[in-house]
């Protein structure tokens, strides 16, 4: 039932103020989208962000949800349904804790997001974010978001629109289904092996330089020709 249909791995339910201090730590622990996305988070910027809704839109379709790991919050969600059109859900605000970051856990929320909301009936996805704020781009970018040309000018910064359609660019799958043969998660953590195995191959190069070098010093080998390597 949505929306706690929206994650298999995560409860998710309405963010209350109750939460506030949650909500507001979560936010706090990610300064770089602040910079770009202006202001810094408050208690009262938080309660707006509750209760804010774009222009025609009613209360009933207004979601600003809370996914939990336990009593810990790991992501916040505000997404408007049919809005800026029928058919099309809206992700005003979407930020996950700091601490899972960098380990595909966003990305697999947002797969999971994408899969619920199709069921639902829902035929496109779109967002907004701060232009300048490269990773958020590459986040969305990376979830098969793409602009759509719209940008415009808000407090403090300006909003490039994104969105994908699911006879598109965006053809949401649900979490862990296969993918090349892995799963998402398999993917990522191929993607972090192949990353570290490069890193350690770099290293050991450096390290056998400097031994190289050593030897070549005890064996007074300074002004000779260099050793081959």
């Amino acid at each position: 039932m949505f929306p706690t249909s929206l994650s298999s791995h995560f409860a998710v339910r309405r963010l209350t103020e109750g939460d506030l201090a949650q909500i507001l730590d979560l936010c706090r622990g990610n300064p770089l989208f602040y910079r770009y996305c202006p202001p810094s988070p408050s208690a009262e910027s938080i309660r707006e962000d509750m209760k804010s809704l774009p222009p025609g839109v009613e209360p009933e379709n207004k979601f600003y949800l809370g996914l939990f790991d336990g009593d810990g919050l790991a992501a916040v969600l505000d997404l408007v349904l049919h809005y800026p059109e029928p058919g099309t859900a809206f992700i005003g605000f979407f930020m996950t804790d700091a601490a899972r970051q960098g380990r595909g856990t966003g990305s697999a929320m947002v797969e999971e997001i994408c899969a619920a909301l199709k069921r639902e009936g829902f035929t496109r996805v779109m967002l907004a974010y701060a232009d300048g704020n490269a990773q958020s781009e590459h986040f969305w970018r990376k979830n098969r978001f793409v602009p759509t040309g719209v940008e415009k000018e808000m407090a403090g910064f300006r909003a490039v629109q994104m969105g994908c359609r699911w006879s598109g660019n965006c053809k949401p799958r649900p979490a862990g289904q296969q993918e090349g043969g892995l799963t998402v998660e398999k993917q990522v953590w191929r993607k972090r092996k192949n990353r570290l195995q490069r890193y350690n191959y770099e290293e050991m190069c450096k390290e056998l330089k400097v031994l190289l070098d050593f030897f070549q010093k005890i064996a007074g080998l300074e002004g000779a020709e260099p050793l081959p390597r």
